[in-house]
């Protein structure tokens, strides 16, 4: 009985934690900045050069959305 109890409440507790509202992330950095942090990780093996390319590419397609949003 105390399992069940113990059971049910951690699932109380769970549920109350979870939010189902998508949060934004604010991000400070320059695009510039973004590359040299991410030129450092290339040159210091945290990531491998298709690792490099692929968040590259990415951080530039973020980078042409944001700009095309801003010229609406």
């Amino acid at each position: 009985m105390n399992k069940v109890i113990l059971v049910i409440g951690i699932s109380l507790l769970l549920g109350a934690c979870y939010n189902s509202e998508r949060s934004e992330t604010n991000i400070n950095t320059t695009f510039g900045q973004e590359l040299t942090d991410l030129k450092k990780a290339l040159d210091n093996g945290a990531i491998d050069d298709k690792q490099y390319q692929k968040i590259v590419n990415k951080l530039a397609d973020r980078r042409l959305r944001l700009d095309l949003d801003e010229d609406e």
